[in-house]
């Protein structure tokens, strides 16, 4: 967390001045009004830190993955599909697929929900703050959607998948 280290005025002006706004204008439905609240957190990866990260999506509606710095081989960050939460496990189609190889002082911005992992580092590091920006109503709508079997309008899902019925808890 960030603000352990004293640079939470930081993060939460450039949440407000750029990074919200920035969502709303990139991806209005989404996030139709800029998501108020920020969760921002640095990760390493590197021999002696995380080498990779499993498939998963995140606790956004946006996010926003900043490379700070590092030389890395490998360690890209690959996204396999939209999928809204009743359809997490549905594989991706090949035109999913997408392979993000980043330098540093660059900027990934995607989906909460896109789903996504990174391969093993081979060599190196990076480092990365990674910025979620969330809203609890958007948040709290989209756990009451999958409680009630409904699809996200973007979710890549096969539309004759039969939905489970998961037991999601919202926890604001």
């Amino acid at each position: 967390m960030l603000d352990a280290i004293g640079l939470s005025g930081w993060v939460e002006a450039l949440h407000h001045e750029v990074l919200a706004p920035l969502a709303t204008r990139i991806f209005p439905d989404t996030s139709p009004t800029p998501p108020p609240n920020v969760h921002a957190f640095s990760v390493e990866y590197g021999r002696s830190a995380d080498r990779d990260l499993a498939q998963h999506v995140d606790d956004s509606q946006v996010t926003v993955n900043l490379w700070l710095g590092g030389e890395a081989e490998g360690s890209a960050v690959v996204f396999e599909g939209h999928r809204c939460l009743n359809h997490l496990d549905v594989p991706p189609r090949a035109e999913e697929l997408f392979r993000w190889v980043g330098t540093p002082g660059e900027a990934l911005i995607h989906r909460g929900l896109h789903r996504h992992r990174t391969t093993p580092i081979h060599s190196g590091k990076r480092q990365s703050i990674i910025f979620w920006l969330q809203d609890p109503q958007v948040r709290k709508a989209t756990f009451e959607s999958a409680q009630r079997n409904a699809c996200d309008p973007h979710c890549g899902a096969p539309k004759q998948t039969p939905m489970s019925a998961p037991n999601f808890v919202f926890d604001p």
